[in-house]
């Protein structure tokens, strides 16, 4: 079942998480463990085609609501692969999830909705920072911060539960400027980036995000 269909959409394994449309108000509904985390319109859904980005992976699934110039970007990951994790050192990774259309950019916030990440390796209980950025992260590095600021301008590095699957929600507005203007002649890609310590593991892992990622943007020229 897709997200505009009547009813609910679930999430998350317990059922505590969903996306529904609302047929009376016409809008998009997120839910995080029963309370509503965020809303969006369905005005004008799927906007220009001219003016949508493109997915960074096949395990990426985008609705794209608004129109020419206001966009919502929901992007839906299954088993998103971020990065090979670290192994008993600092270790920053990333992987491109979303590029915006040429043009000019206005990045408004971010969301990232029931977002869980896995890795096949023991233990899971490392807590990396997770983050949105316009430049990939990578290095021998703890942090996002450290790698670079564009590796957490869109949405500010933020340490998870584990690695084992728990659920993280967050909603940021990008890190050194509201809104963040993307010029044309700049890069126009979002990555998801990891950074932690790694523990001393049986085997370093990809790390798996599944989950919903929303961006609120508008495309200028």
């Amino acid at each position: 079942m897709g997200i505009f269909t009547r009813g609910k959409v679930w999430i998350a394994a317990d059922r505590r998480s969903w996306v529904e449309y609302d047929t009376g108000d016409h809008k998009i509904h997120f839910y995080v463990d029963g309370v509503e985390a965020c809303v969006v319109s369905d005005a004008g859904l799927g906007g220009a085609a001219d003016s949508n980005g493109a997915v960074g992976a096949a395990t990426v699934v985008a609705a794209e609501y608004g129109d020419s110039i206001h966009h919502t970007t929901v992007l839906t990951a299954t088993a998103f692969n971020g990065g090979t994790s670290g192994d008993a050192a600092a270790k920053a990774v990333g992987s491109l999830l979303y590029t915006f259309p040429a043009g000019i950019v206005v990045v408004e916030s971010a969301q990232l909705v029931a977002f869980a990440t896995t890795a096949a390796m023991t233990p899971t209980t490392d807590t990396p920072e997770i983050g949105l950025g316009t430049t990939q992260a990578s290095g021998v590095t703890a942090t996002l911060g450290a790698v670079a600021s564009t590796a957490e301008d869109i949405f500010e590095g933020t340490a998870i539960a584990d690695v084992g699957g728990t659920a993280f929600s967050g909603s940021k507005y990008p890190t050194a400027a509201v809104p963040l203007v993307i010029p044309a002649a700049s890069v126009h890609t979002v990555y998801l980036n990891y950074a932690a310590t790694w523990a001393d593991v049986d085997a370093a892992a990809p790390l798996l995000g599944t989950g919903v990622v929303v961006l609120n943007w508008r495309k200028l020229t």
